[in-house]
Formats: structure tokens, sequence, C-alpha cells
């Protein structure tokens, strides 16, 4: 086990609970994205669109985060 979690004392539950309210804020964007047309692929910590969606894509991402965390996240665009 200290193979896949090297840091002893770490709180396993809590880490399942902070990657499922993840999903459930990328999952939340994709299905708001997808009503309003626009194709969306998930990555590892964010979504690529086109960038013809760019501004509807930080606006959802920040809608849909504060949404299921209580404050909207910082959204970063990153270079591809």
């Amino acid at each position: 086990m200290d193979k896949y979690y090297p840091a002893r004392g770490v709180n396993i539950p809590c880490l399942n609970t902070l990657m499922a309210l993840e999903s459930k804020i990328l999952v939340g964007i994709l299905l708001e994205l997808a009503s309003k047309g626009v194709a969306a692929l998930p990555m590892h910590d964010g979504i690529m669109v086109a960038a013809s969606n760019k501004q509807l894509a930080i606006e959802t991402m920040r809608k849909v985060s504060e949404e299921k965390v209580g404050r909207p996240l910082q959204v970063v665009e990153k270079a591809i």
C-alpha cells in the first residue's frame, strides 16, 4: 500500500471525497456546455473547447464550481 500512498497519515476517505467533488464539478461543466451545443473534451484538470467557446467555457466553469462548492474556482487558460 505504501507504494501507492507514500505519505503516511493521509486521510484517504478525505481524498476520495475531494476526487468525487472534482468529478461532480467536471461532469456539471460538461453537461452545461453540452446543453448549449458546445463540445468540450475533459482533460486531467480541465476542459478543452474551441477558441470561439472560450469565454462561455470560463463562465460555465465558474458558475458550476460556485454551485458545487459555494464559490467560483479560479479558471486559468493553459497553452496546448
